[in-house]
């Protein structure tokens, strides 16, 4: 949050900073990002976080799915927030993957929950759909759940992501930061998109992960 503010204090004012909520969640985010850290791994998760987080915003805002009090096409202050709430997500579901029950570990849930949200999506950004960009991330979407499913472990990052997404998204819509098109404060499926994306980014790094050791397999074949 420092960092943020060092380097955009022209989106912030006395009034925002002593926010509770914006307060209450940095800290929580923040808190939990020092517990159990691991370097490598926070690192590629930061990466492909913040990677993402740009890629989605730029949609969303060059679209006007939704938009930014900044109009800005987005606003760098915001990428910052994905690549750190990106870990916090991480060790939300490491923290109470215990108590999940195994009957989580269920590949028809799995598929019903992940395609039911894509439909869900897809219905709420209907009418952008004229968009090409739009069909890019909706088949980015589609296609995310095919690689690496691990039921019990993404069903709990999907629910931990859209936990936290209700106070990320009531605090940006209810004060203006962002404003989606339908006006709602929040839409309820940006609220889950949360935990669909912290999913999409896990598979991501599983399959950079993948395709790193493939080209190492294959160097060392070729030595």
């Amino acid at each position: 949050m420092g960092l943020v503010y060092l380097l955009w204090p022209q989106h912030f004012t006395v009034d925002n900073l002593g926010d509770p909520l914006m307060i209450g969640i940095w800290i929580f985010v923040l808190s939990i990002v020092l517990i159990r850290t691991d370097p490598a791994v926070d690192f590629k998760i930061m990466a492909v976080a913040g990677l993402g987080g740009f890629i989605i915003e730029w949609w969303g805002t060059n679209t006007e799915i939704w938009w930014y009090f900044t109009n800005e096409r987005p606003p760098f202050f915001i990428i910052p927030a994905w690549m750190f709430v990106g870990i916090a997500v991480h060790r939300m579901r490491d923290l109470i993957i215990r108590l999940v029950p195994e009957r989580l570990d269920n590949h028809f849930l799995y598929w019903i929950t992940f395609y039911g949200f894509c439909i869900w999506m897809l219905w709420f950004v209907r009418g952008y759909i004229g968009y090409r960009t739009t069909w890019y991330t909706m088949t980015h979407m589609l296609l995310i759940p095919l690689f690496f499913p691990r039921p019990r472990e993404d069903l709990t990052l999907f629910l931990c992501g859209s936990l936290l997404g209700v106070f990320i998204e009531y605090w940006g819509t209810s004060r203006e930061c962002w404003t989606y098109y339908s006006q709602e404060i929040p839409p309820a499926v940006t609220v889950f998109a949360h935990g669909f994306a912290a999913v999409s980014f896990t598979h991501s790094v599983k399959t950079l992960d993948y395709v790193a050791k493939f080209v190492r397999r294959t160097q060392f074949s070729f030595h």
